[in-house]
């Protein structure tokens, strides 16, 4: 009986540490409720598949030929063209919305400012009995 060990290099023993690693903080940080589910199962799975990536390259040629596509290498890097498209999409749509939020919080500032400056008489000159005086 013939036992075949797959040899394991030095990137893939590190790659799949890393991955290891990212793979445990993201569990952490849904367990302490500093991550969402959804997000949290997204990072879960991309760290997961990248360290399956790693562990064995031959699975992307495969998964890539059914896909259509000639090299494992390219569909990973198709993939990963995407999904920057995606996060830029969305930290825009965050972007926006933040920027949104905090132009509502200075506009209603001012006016509660400009509102208290009305009811108690500061900054109004025409109410100032003193002359200016030039020096």
């Amino acid at each position: 009986m013939t036992h075949s060990f797959a040899v394991v290099n030095a990137f893939q023993i590190l790659g799949i540490t890393l991955c290891g690693g990212f793979g445990l903080l993201v569990v952490l940080a849904a367990l302490r409720k500093r991550l969402r589910p959804l997000p949290g199962a997204a990072w879960l799975t991309l760290w997961s598949s990248a360290g399956v990536a790693i562990a064995r390259p031959e699975l992307t040629v495969v998964v890539a030929n059914k896909l259509g596509i000639q090299r494992g290498a390219d569909l990973i890097f198709y993939l990963a063209i995407l999904g920057m498209f995606v996060g830029f999409f969305l930290m825009y749509v965050r972007m926006r919305r933040i920027d949104e939020g905090l132009t509502t919080v200075v506009r209603r500032l001012a006016i509660a400012e400009a509102r208290h400056r009305i009811e108690t008489g500061e900054g109004d000159e025409s109410r100032s009995t003193e002359t200016p005086t030039t020096d």
